[in-house]
């Protein structure tokens, strides 16, 4: 799916990236995805997202 692959890019690349900027960038995208699937009504992919983390 591809919610589910642009999450699991995110998180790879904060955590390789090992430092503070990493992490903000992916909580930053993580934070923006999120507003646009509740702005969709996308909530089940939302929901599903947020309990993969």
């Amino acid at each position: 799916m591809l919610l589910e692959e642009m999450l699991k890019d995110e998180r790879q690349a904060g955590w390789e990236a090992g430092n503070k900027d990493g992490s903000q960038k992916t909580l930053t995208l993580l934070n923006l995805l999120a507003k646009k699937l509740a702005a969709l009504g996308r909530t089940d992919e939302l929901t599903k997202a947020l309990e993969d983390l």
